[in-house]
């Protein structure tokens, strides 16, 4: 035995006891089941003094724990804190019972024992950090309440700064790190791919998790899916809504430019919650959210901030810390509109936007005013009231024409429709301009933005789809302004004032019928010339693709209508506003059945003919022993209450489009479909090819189809026609009666030489069959109509054909 063992021996007798006791094992045995009265027995017996005892069992207790004897030694040690009448001679032992909870990860007796000893900062340091092995975060915040109640306010920052060092403690585990690492880095993705937020990468390029800038240390923590945030050196329990929606807040409508200001993580999660959807507006106007960029950082490593693209809003973050530089970049440099709309939702919005916010656009709308005002003098100047007669001369001599087109990013059909027609412009030799939203923007021009594009570009026509001049009232009136009509929208339904359409608007119309059944007789245009224009297509973008391979029989590029706002949903037991009653329920189960029976040609008579619907709603009515009544005979209308497009004929545009496809599936061809929500009916998910971009993608699929299928509800001669035909591919179109169909197709294509229609699902199948084993026949069908589109109905001819009408119109006013 070495000095240190002798020195050992003889300051701790009770240790040689301990290791030599023949019993050892049994007095452990004894321990373990609490039978402390036989331990101290088999002790007295062994010869150990009673005065000794305590000593000796602490031996016991302290050697079962060298052993890994867990409960053994804690047995023990409580045993020990029992027994003893001066309970501040425990303290030593409940600390080391603590220490043994915690060693086992029982971490709230662990907690339990800590909890007994003095409140000085050591002790609770031990108390709190029981709670981070198993996440408590919720326990330890309220054990941290609980200990401030007991501190006077003098030491409580050190209460802080060991409660700052437990979430840390947290923050480093390396599941926390690598969760808020990947949200972070996802979010990063978001960013860059999704504009406007582009625009703010840059300022969110330092890397928060580099270890070479700084160590990681959070003010913003995400412990699975609640967020604890550190706010005044104060850490607080914060909360991430999941869709449970409080009906009473207010939820944001996408009617105008909305900014508001997020102080904190939650304000954040709060307008998320509020504006989130699952089926956003496709026409959006912006949400401008002024947020401190460090800490907007720190929340894309907590939060999902993908459902804000999502939204009914573009959403464009402004750092707090540049507002100044922000907005007037956005104001005077990208001269987006104003907003018009404050969204309050904390304590002090309002004093920080007056105070922060304000001042700044003022000072931008002075400018903005001045520029204006500038614009407006120049105009006067280059559009004098003669300027409609020289613009008539130089389309009458064949000058070059300077054209100003107006689209909107936010009108995908129109702003295609714009492009083809700028197309035709172009290819007869005029300079164009497309004045249209900003690419990261929402939607709408500021006034000014317009005012300098007329006095900067200087047209000669303007030309605009579905809008007149009025609704641009700083326009001169010296301008001949174009109207294509493409789609009678409420404004133009219920426009009844002829002054409102001036002598120098032309407008045009996209259907013959509306021309012969509104035009005529609405009080607005009944005075004035209005010629059908049929829509085209640019055969720079839609053209024969040479030698191309046939990759699919057969291919429908459509959005659906989303299943879930028709009836469907009632099939699988899902609740919709429209069903108030069982009675509702039943009448709407048997309807679906019987739209699913007939025909689509039975089915286009009922959405076309009011008394062929009322009929066939009845029949379902009288078969199920119910009466027809006003309420049940709503549910069919097209619209509903709020003037959208009802379930009924969501439901109905389903089916025409989906009934053909199905014929053609049960007979076994193969068909793929492009477009929305196609993948949301099962049947259709093993050919839905999902969306396809408009222009040489489509393009492509055309040219590699043998059949391209129209099934337009309402017009045959859709654009889905000419793009086809412009790619020199073969289409079936099918048969909408012409007494119904907005432009029929073979007004301006001979049917059975330059286009194939189909009645229903057997003649489509029969028609079908026929032209898949005959290509030489498709390739002539398909021929004859590419060339009579190139030389009638292209870009070419119909831009044409607008300067040709503006020359004749004026013409007869001349000689009237």
């Amino acid at each position: 035995m070495n000095r240190a063992e002798l020195y050992f021996e003889h300051m701790n007798p009770f240790q040689t006891i301990y290791k030599n006791h023949p019993e050892k094992d049994t007095i452990w045995s004894l321990s373990d089941k609490g039978d402390f009265e036989s331990v101290i027995n088999l002790l007295i017996k062994t010869g150990v003094h009673e005065e000794d005892l305590g000593e000796l069992l602490f031996c016991f207790g302290d050697g079962a724990l060298a052993e890994k004897r867990f409960t053994t030694a804690i047995a023990i040690l409580v045993f020990l804190t029992d027994t003893l009448e001066d309970k501040s001679e425990a303290l030593p032992l409940f600390k080391k019972i603590g220490d043994i909870y915690a060693l086992i990860s029982e971490h709230k007796k662990s907690r339990e024992y800590y909890g007994k000893l003095p409140l000085n900062l050591e002790n609770i340091r031990l108390c709190f950090q029981t709670f981070i092995p198993c996440l408590d975060m919720d326990g330890l915040l309220s054990l941290r309440d609980i200990v401030l109640s007991r501190t006077p306010e003098l030491h409580q920052n050190q209460i802080h700064a060991i409660m700052d060092d437990m979430m840390m403690k947290v923050a480093a585990r390396p599941e926390i790190f690598q969760s808020h690492l990947h949200r972070y880095e996802r979010n990063m993705e978001t960013l860059k791919q999704i504009p406007p937020f582009i625009s703010n990468v840059k300022a969110l390029q330092q890397d928060i998790f580099s270890e070479t800038i700084q160590p990681w240390k959070p003010t913003i923590l995400r412990v699975v899916d609640t967020v604890y945030t550190k706010r005044n050196d104060v850490w607080h329990k914060s909360f991430i809504h999941h869709r449970q929606r409080d009906l009473n807040r207010e939820t944001p409508n996408n009617g105008g430019i909305l900014m508001l200001f997020c102080n904190s993580p939650e304000v954040l999660f709060d307008f998320v919650d509020r504006i989130q959807t699952d089926n956003p507006e496709f026409i959006r106007h912006e949400c401008r959210i002024i947020i401190d960029f460090n800490l907007f950082q720190e929340i894309l490593s907590v939060y999902d901030i993908s459902p804000l693209s999502r939204c009914d809003f573009v959403i464009r973050f402004i750092d707090q810390n540049d507002i100044k530089s922000h907005l007037m970049t956005l104001m005077l440099e990208k001269k987006l509109p104003f907003a018009n709309k404050v969204l309050y939702l904390s304590e002090g919005d309002h004093s920080f936007f007056s105070q922060e916010v304000l001042p700044v656009l003022k000072e931008c709308e002075k400018k903005m005013l001045n520029n204006t005002t500038k614009y407006e003098q120049q105009l006067i100047k280059i559009f004098p009231d003669s300027f409609h007669d020289k613009a008539i001369h130089k389309m009458r001599t064949g000058q070059q024409l300077r054209v100003l087109l107006y689209a909107s990013k936010f009108t995908t059909y129109m702003q295609y429709s714009i492009r083809d027609i700028a197309e035709g412009f172009t290819q007869l030799g005029h300079k164009i301009f497309i004045e249209i939203e900003n690419e990261d923007a929402g939607l709408g021009i500021r006034k000014e933005v317009s005012l300098q594009n007329l006095a900067e570009f200087k047209p000669d026509i303007l030309f605009e789809i579905n809008h007149f001049r009025y609704e641009r009232h700083w326009v001169p009136k010296s301008i001949p302004f174009v109207s294509w009509i493409q789609d009678l929208m409420p404004h133009i339904l219920s426009l009844n004032d002829p002054s409102l359409i001036t002598a120098h608007d032309y407008v045009f119309s996209f259907s013959q019928s509306w021309v012969d059944q509104f035009f005529r007789t609405n009080a607005a245009f009944k005075d004035k010339k209005v010629t059908c224009l049929p829509i085209t297509i640019s055969n720079n973008i839609y053209y024969p693709i040479p030698s191309v391979k046939k990759k699919y029989d057969i291919t429908f590029v459509s959005h659906l209508p989303d299943p879930e706002l028709t009836f469907l949903p009632i099939l699988e037991n899902k609740a919709i506003p429209e069903v108030q009653s069982n009675s509702t329920l039943i009448f709407l189960k048997k309807l679906i059945n019987d739209l699913d029976g007939i025909s689509v040609s039975q089915l286009s008579e009922i959405q076309i003919k009011t008394d062929a619907k009322k009929n066939f709603v009845n029949k379902t009515c009288y078969s199920i022993g119910l009466t027809l009544t006003e309420d049940l005979l709503k549910l069919t209308e097209p619209f509903d209450e709020n003037k959208t497009v009802s379930r009924f004929s969501r439901h109905v545009f389903l089916l025409l489009k989906t009934k053909p496809i199905m014929a053609l599936i049960k007979e076994g061809y193969e068909i793929k479909v492009f477009g929305k929500n196609w993948d949301k009916l099962s049947q259709f998910k093993t050919i839905a090819m999902g969306n396809i971009k408009n222009g040489a993608d489509l393009n492509k699929v055309i040219n590699e189809s043998r059949i391209n299928l129209n099934l337009s509800p309402g017009t045959s001669y859709h654009m889905k026609a000419p793009e086809v035909i412009a790619s020199n591919s073969f289409m079936l179109t099918r048969r909408i009666p012409k007494q119904y169909d907005t432009m029929p197709i073979t007004d301006y294509f001979k049917e059975d030489i330059e286009v194939i229609l189909f009645e229903d699902e057997a003649d489509l199948i029969a028609k079908t069959s026929f032209f898949i084993e005959n290509k030489e026949k498709r390739k002539t069908i398909a021929k004859a109509a590419y060339h009579r589109f190139i030389n009638n109905y292209g870009v070419k001819k119909t831009a044409q054909s607008i300067l040709s009408s503006l020359i004749e119109t004026n013409e007869l006013k001349k000689n009237a």
